[in-house]
């Protein structure tokens, strides 16, 4: 029990001012996902999304929004190649991966956006994409004037794909969404909701 209690800290990731700083930890049979500032140390961090009762889901793929007022995060396994996600309670209806958002802010509820991974904020903290199946969706946010996320829109399709898409980046400007497919790269363009392969050298 001693060594169970002993806490693990991974994955941190930055927001994209510099400023906060979101990660994961386990302890005993503790999962949850912190935010901490610069210049704080980790006594001061705030635990944004809290789950007690281990059941062996995993917690991952942390993202911050630019300015820090928000966290999001996926709860779940990826599907080995039947399809089928880990289910270490054995339930009739096995968990699904699923993408979650949560203001750093103290007392704050996390927020069930649907299934799916790799999330990823806008440069300007407009929307929040993710992949979902064989779609790409987005979904629209607003924000307090403290900084903090006030509302998050309905997701809905961007665009859909053939075979499977992963390494999602915006451009600096938010305009632009790249990936990879396969073994090419391909850019969303959100102006004209095209998208193209970027040519090989």
């Amino acid at each position: 029990a001693d060594l169970l209690a002993a806490p693990i800290a991974y994955q941190p990731e930055a927001s994209g001012d510099g400023r906060t700083i979101a990660y994961i930890t386990w302890e005993s049979t503790r999962r949850a996902i912190n935010v901490m500032r610069v210049g704080e140390g980790p006594a001061d961090a705030m635990r944004v999304a809290d789950y007690p009762d281990d059941d062996g889901i995993e917690l991952s793929q942390v993202n911050v929004s630019k300015t820090g007022g928000a966290v999001t995060y996926v709860r779940g396994s990826a599907p080995n190649d039947k399809g089928e996600t880990l289910n270490p309670k054995s339930d009739p209806d096995p968990p699904s991966r699923q993408v979650w958002i949560v203001p750093s802010s103290a007392g704050a509820r996390p927020i069930l956006l649907g299934d799916g991974y790799q999330p990823r904020f806008s440069p300007d903290d407009k929307r929040l994409v993710y992949v979902s199946g064989q779609n790409v969706m987005a979904a629209s946010l607003t924000w307090k004037k403290d900084g903090r996320l006030h509302k998050v829109g309905a997701p809905s399709t961007l665009f859909t794909f053939q075979g499977s898409v992963s390494t999602l980046r915006f451009s600096p400007d938010g305009g632009k969404l790249a990936y990879q497919r396969g073994s090419a790269v391909e850019v969303y363009d959100f102006a004209s909701g095209t998208t193209w392969a970027v040519p090989r050298p």
